[in-house]
């Protein structure tokens, strides 16, 4: 347990890398959801338009 503690701890650069990696993933969470959104509001709008033509 010691062992995973002290890997973990970076030889105290962890301090920095883990809030470093937390932050990054949060971003990376983060862009991933907004393409996801914009990907469904591009669809919405394809339909709607699509909807449109055919009148």
């Amino acid at each position: 347990m010691e062992n995973i503690i002290k890997a973990l701890s970076m030889g105290e650069y962890g301090i920095y890398v883990w809030p470093s990696f937390a932050i990054a993933a949060i971003i990376i969470i983060s862009m991933i959801l907004i393409a996801l959104a914009s990907l469904k509001r591009a669809q919405h709008t394809l339909k709607k338009l699509k909807e449109y033509q055919e009148l």
